[in-house]
């Protein structure tokens, strides 16, 4: 897929990480940072979701910036 930075373990470049994800329409399949918010962890994404809202939990992977 062009633009995707696939995971490297050995730098650290992206990773997989629980987020909540703005999708206004359903059948997008890449979506920009600014609809995506990052959280610690699996249960703190799950209860920042709102379904009505059409924000939703997911497993995305991200770039890490420092």
């Amino acid at each position: 897929m062009k633009g995707m930075v696939p995971p490297d373990p050995l730098t650290k470049v992206s990773q997989e990480q629980f987020a909540v994800v703005y999708v206004p329409k359903r059948n997008r399949k890449r979506f920009s940072a600014n609809c995506i918010t990052v959280y610690e962890d699996r249960d703190a994404a799950i209860a920042a979701a709102d379904p009505d809202k059409k924000y939703f939990a997911a497993l995305v992977l991200a770039r890490i910036f420092h």
